[in-house]
């Protein structure tokens, strides 16, 4: 596998820190910080359908697919 191929592979998984939940619309969705200072925003939260959670405080860790590359 090339070096191109595995850095991108690699970039589609990641630990991000999540803060500014909004629970008010269709879906949940959230800000995460991808990398120092490098924020995303309207994140869509997935969940698995039938459990019963809460949604994230802020600061708390998430592993974020970037499904599509972004």
């Amino acid at each position: 596998m090339s070096k191109e191929t595995d850095d991108k592979l690699r970039g589609m998984a990641r630990r991000v820190t999540v803060k500014d939940i909004k629970d008010d619309g269709e879906t949940q969705t959230a800000s995460i910080e991808v990398a120092d200072g490098i924020w995303r925003t309207d994140v869509e939260v997935m969940q698995q359908y039938g459990v019963s959670t809460s949604a994230p405080e802020d600061g708390a860790v998430a592993i974020a697919l970037a499904v599509g590359g972004r």
